[in-house]
């Protein structure tokens, strides 16, 4: 059967397929008449008169993709048992649109035919790994070291911030929540991860969040407004494209034109069982699932996402995934796309330490001959396929639980030009198969049964292997750095922290929302002990931290920073005694000298700047802004008895400091000391002014005309970010 599959698709794809473009009408017809032909679909048919009659009506794309089916030996197994009644032309319908939509994204490698062929062949070659090993060496890469400051880490953040203009952004997003635990309480399906309430909101809200605070910089040391294009990709898996879609207009499209955004959805494929036989959930309904993030390239490009960016002057893209909230932590995403542009790189990994033996993938130096060439670039490897590529997991050094190759991010540098080139000689890179995974399958005698099975994935990091630089001689690899691709190498919980799985008591926090907020919380002690010299209570271990939470609970607006230089010189000494919380959200304050013992929050309505009467924001000074000069707050703060759950920001009090700002609306305190449970409200246009008369704390409230006081940002002459205040 095999055989008689691929001789077909040599068949077709040197009769009727070209090599670089979709195929025109008068190929079509040739190919449905090819189809026609053939022995298999001609005996199908005349035994099944109903469809028979029914592709009488149907269109050519229809007919072809399926008679493909029937071809591959799948005929039975789709198509019974249609038998021409309402109901089951309807369902029929259904499936076809699937069948036309495979046939067509598939089109380049042979449409249905070819998916199918290329999926067995990934099984043949995972069930013997070794039998063939591809004509690759794979080295240890050499990247560029973010983990502590440097001249050339400053100089490459200044070049990304300048060229922020440049830059669009991509997020593949399709990923489903069942493993979190995110459950639509209406229909009992799983809800996106997207949708995870992490720091008190949405994965989704977070990551927007994030570009805003870069935007923000920005616009302080620039004076312009920056509004980044963002495409994101959905699936229409258990209704993901309209959860997210929900998600946007419920947030208001987070404050940013609606046309700054592309919303695309990634094809649905179909699942093929270990002995190649495409599964089904029902009579006449197809098992599919999404075709992985490998997808994004070529479903850009069909969707105009592509030429959109270009329409807009973009120049790069950043990729990053929604189910890893540490990605915008102090200065390494900026240093590493700062790196991409400046030297003009084609692509780009943000890498880490990966541990041994774990589910992550890793970036290599990759070296190919071809022919009479030695070509090199830097890629991805997924952690299911080391085997088969005859690759050893091995530690850094003796003991060491670290790999001796980085972790793969996905927080990815790729130049659009550069993309659209590749995608023409790989549509689908890094194509895999998983056949693990059991499911239910519906057989033709109508019962179910589980089998294994699994669809052709693809992964969105490999398209760098068709990004490569070309020597006549075999070089050193290690000296291979100075190539189109590129890495950074910076610390893992600066790097990646993802949620995928909730937490199971006794188990580990690693790839959890309490793992994510650990690391979360670690940066934060990091940032102000080291950087705000600050004294904070010790960081508890893992174990301590989720039997009892955080030591201190600290929650700071990106925007602030997110370069934790900018943030030392915003919040500059005191001391959070244990137990207590710090909750900024806030771009502008200046903190000096607090002296934290319970629960103090400073939420600002318009962190970034003045909001229009349509919900956009305005990157300016017309925001909140706080002033804590030598100031004590003392009060009973977070009820550490109470069920809290800290990551998702439910927390229960006692008492608090709450100081929200309306619009633009100022709060000042000054060598005072604030006792008990306050929550002070300043409108937009006031400002409010904490001061002790005769022994007690008034609250003064003025008028505003302007900002009383702003932060001047400027780059010194080392390429640094300074601030000054003025008034």
């Amino acid at each position: 059967m095999r055989k008689v599959v691929v001789f077909f698709l040599i068949a077709l794809t040197l009769t009727i397929f070209t090599a670089t473009a979709s195929l025109p009408p008068d190929n079509n017809v040739e190919k449905l008449s090819f189809l026609q032909k053939v022995p298999k679909v001609d005996a199908y048919l005349s035994t099944n008169p109903q469809l028979n009659n029914h592709l009488e009506n149907a269109t050519t794309d229809e007919k072809i993709a399926i008679l493909s089916t029937i071809a591959i030996g799948q005929g039975d197994n789709l198509f019974h048992p249609f038998d021409g009644s309402p109901q089951t032309v309807n369902s029929l319908q259904k499936l076809t649109k699937i069948l036309v939509d495979t046939e067509r994204f598939y089109l380049k490698i042979g449409g249905i035919i070819g998916y199918h062929d290329t999926v067995q062949s990934l099984i043949d070659a995972n069930n013997s790994p070794n039998e063939q090993l591809p004509p690759s060496k794979y080295y240890q890469p050499k990247g560029i070291s973010l983990t502590k400051p440097s001249e050339d880490t400053d100089y490459a953040i200044k070049q990304y911030i300048l060229n922020m203009p440049a830059f669009g952004e991509m997020y593949p997003i399709g990923g489903a929540g069942d493993r979190l635990n995110l459950i639509d309480e209406e229909t009992g399906e799983p809800l996106p991860a997207a949708l995870l309430p992490f720091t008190g909101r949405n994965l989704l809200s977070g990551m927007i969040r994030d570009l805003q605070s870069r935007e923000f910089l920005y616009h302080r040391l620039t004076g312009k407004q920056q509004i980044t294009p963002v495409a994101m990709m959905t699936s229409l898996a258990k209704d993901n494209h309209k959860h997210i879609l929900e998600i946007c207009e419920k947030d208001s499209w987070f404050g940013r034109p609606i046309d700054s955004f592309r919303l695309f959805t990634q094809i649905q494929v179909p699942v093929i069982s270990t002995n190649g036989d495409w599964m089904m959930k029902g009579p006449l309904e197809l098992n599919v699932k999404p075709g992985g993030h490998g997808v994004i390239w070529q479903t850009a490009k069909d969707n105009g996402i592509l030429d959109w960016f270009h329409e807009d002057n973009r120049v790069a893209l950043l990729l990053r995934q929604v189910n890893n909230p540490i990605a915008n932590t102090d200065y390494g995403l900026l240093a590493f796309l700062g790196f991409g542009i400046d030297q003009g790189k084609q692509f780009g990994f943000a890498s880490c330490q990966r541990i041994v033996g774990s589910a992550v993938g890793m970036n290599v130096l990759k070296e190919t001959k071809v022919d009479d060439t030695y070509r090199y670039s830097i890629s991805n490897i997924e952690y299911t396929e080391f085997s088969k590529l005859g690759i050893d997991d091995t530690p850094v050094g003796k003991g060491s639980p670290y790999s001796s190759f980085p972790g793969n991010t996905n927080i990815l540098f790729g130049n659009i030009s550069t993309i659209e080139s590749c995608i023409e000689k790989c549509p689908i890179p890094g194509m895999i198969i998983n056949m693990k995974s059991p499911f239910t399958r519906y057989k033709e005698d109508g019962t179910y049964e589980s089998i294994k099975g699994g669809r052709l994935e693809s992964t969105m990091q490999n398209i760098a292997d068709f990004i490569t630089d070309s020597y006549p001689e075999r070089i050193d690899p290690p000296s291979a750095t100075d190539l189109k691709t590129y890495l950074t190498f910076n610390h893992t919980k600066q790097t990646l922290s993802v949620t995928k799985k909730s937490y199971t008591s006794g188990g580990p926090i690693a790839d959890t929302p309490s793992g994510g907020y650990y690391d979360l919380q670690s940066n934060y002690y990091d940032l102000l002990t080291q950087h705000c010299q600050m004294d904070l209570p010790a960081l508890p271990y893992s174990a301590e931290y989720v039997e009892s939470g955080p030591a201190c609970n600290v929650l700071i607006h990106p925007a602030i920073g997110p370069l934790w230089s900018v943030i030392a010189q915003k919040i500059r000494s005191g001391k959070i005694h244990p137990g207590s919380e710090l909750q900024l959200e806030v771009a502008e304050v200046d903190i000096e000298n607090l002296n934290l013992a319970g629960s103090l929050i400073v939420e600002a309505t318009h962190p970034l700047g003045s909001v229009n009467e349509d919900g956009i924001i305005t990157y300016d000074y017309d925001n909140g802004k706080c002033t804590l000069i030598n100031v004590t707050v003392q009060n009973a703060g977070i009820n550490r008895s109470a069920n809290n759950t800290f990551w998702k920001n439910e927390v229960k009090r006692n008492e608090s400091l709450q100081i929200i700002l309306h619009g633009q609306a100022e709060f000042h305190a000054e060598n005072i000391t604030i006792t008990g449970n306050h929550r002070i409200e300043v409108p937009d246009g006031y400002r409010v002014v904490a001061e002790e008369v005769d022994g007690e704390v008034q609250f003064m409230q003025s008028s505003l005309t302007k900002p009383s006081w702003y932060w001047s940002y400027t780059f010194d002459s080392n390429d640094r970010i300074t601030l000054q205040k003025k008034t």
